[in-house]
């Protein structure tokens, strides 16, 4: 099954933070390969989506709804 990760959201997050993708990864506890992976739809691990979503603060059907 293919999902589509909602890239705007965390990219808005890491612009309006004024965040590297480094630092936006360490703050999530994941790996910067992890995140790209994820990113690009080539892994879709629930433990990763939730790390993010919970730092985001956002539910996790946000994680993977909206514009790409």
């Amino acid at each position: 099954m293919k999902f589509n990760f909602n890239k705007k959201l965390v990219d808005d997050y890491i612009k309006k933070n004024n965040l590297s993708i480094t630092k936006f990864c360490k703050l999530c506890h994941i790996s910067p390969n992890t995140y790209k992976k994820l990113i690009n739809n080539e892994d879709c691990r629930l433990n990763v989506a939730l790390k993010i979503s919970s730092f985001l603060d956002v539910t996790i059907n946000e994680m993977f709804n909206g514009n790409n």
